[in-house]
């Protein structure tokens, strides 16, 4: 036996005899990019065995052929078995944010996925599991997405975090506040033409039954429990609210009123911008789950965009989060 688990013979069979959905679904738990199986059209376990050879990660394949073979006996939710289905996956795109809303679980227990460290508990009875999408932008977070819906089967995919709000599309937007999207738009696709770009708007609608408990939690099931100090003291509003509208969703980090001014040329009622949105969105219509964006402004996208409210923001977000969470299992 070699020090992988495998011996010759068994690598021969496993590259032969594993299917390619066998081996996507392996590939998935090991976090190996479907890509490096496209390499072998027809033979995706060679090429997922070549790629996982290649980066020194053979030894990981035992144990996670045992898991997609049903093997071994299951353990409890917050055990190691990885595999298990989720009702719930929240997917966050930056460190700040993964950690805003690990710690509003107040509980569970950290595991690894590939190369990420995902966190997983229950919240109202629900199997949650919080993945890290290890950057931004709507390609990595359609990945990300397809994976842990593939992987956990969720019922429920959220997008936690911070955006860029817009205070023009609703009324008193301070810094803080919650922004709930009635419309993902995506505003990347255009057609140049001489002298003007005409923009064509991927639009997406998050799930009814989601965006209408959003609309019914109260300040008492979150605002207390932000574990977070607000930049600006305890002078001003120091109860954050949820603002709901269209939200603009690209792969540009926009900290230009001229820019966000032209695209409320479009959409007036918009009241946040980010860059994950459409790509987690494209995966829940295609895949199942229902989805929500939750996000809270750390910025208003203008040139005074800094990161003074980044903490405060994420912690808001991942409350707020959760609150729905609650009342959805009610």
């Amino acid at each position: 036996m070699s020090t992988t688990g495998f011996t010759g013979d068994e690598a021969f069979e496993f590259g032969n005899r594993a299917s390619d959905a066998e081996a996507r679904q392996l590939a998935m738990l090991l976090g190996v990019p479907q890509t490096a199986l496209d390499a072998r059209p027809g033979a995706a376990a060679t090429a997922l065995w070549e790629w996982l050879d290649r980066h020194g990660r053979l030894g990981e394949l035992p144990a996670a052929l045992r898991l997609v073979k049903h093997d071994e006996p299951g353990t409890s939710w917050e055990g190691g078995d990885v595999a298990q289905t989720a009702d719930v996956v929240i997917l966050t795109p930056l460190a700040d944010e993964f950690d805003a809303v690990r710690a509003a679980m107040r509980g569970g227990k950290p595991d690894t996925w590939g190369s990420r460290t995902i966190h997983r508990g229950e919240i109202a009875g629900q199997r949650v599991v919080v993945v890290p999408i290890l950057g931004m932008g709507n390609g990595r977070a359609t990945l990300a997405a397809r994976d842990a819906v593939a992987v956990w089967n969720p019922s429920r995919l959220l997008l936690v975090g911070i955006a860029g709000g817009v205070p023009e599309g609703s009324d008193d937007m301070r810094l803080g506040d919650v922004l709930i999207p009635t419309e993902v738009v995506g505003y990347e696709l255009a057609k140049v033409k001489p002298g003007r770009i005409d923009r064509r708007w991927d639009v997406f609608k998050p799930d009814h039954d989601l965006l209408l408990v959003a609309q019914q939690v109260q300040p008492a099931e979150w605002v207390h429990t932000i574990g977070a100090s607000r930049p600006d003291g305890t002078g001003g509003r120091v109860i954050p609210r949820v603002h709901v509208g269209p939200v603009l969703s690209g792969d540009k980090v926009l900290a230009e009123n001229a820019a966000v001014t032209d695209l409320r040329q479009h959409w007036p009622k918009a009241v946040g911008v980010e860059m994950e949105a459409v790509g987690v969105a494209l995966v829940a219509y295609t895949g199942g789950p229902a989805f929500l964006m939750i996000r809270a402004a750390s910025d208003f996208a203008d040139e005074d965009k800094n990161d003074d409210w980044r903490r405060y923001a994420a912690a808001a977000a991942a409350e707020f989060a959760l609150a729905v969470l609650r009342r959805a299992a009610r």
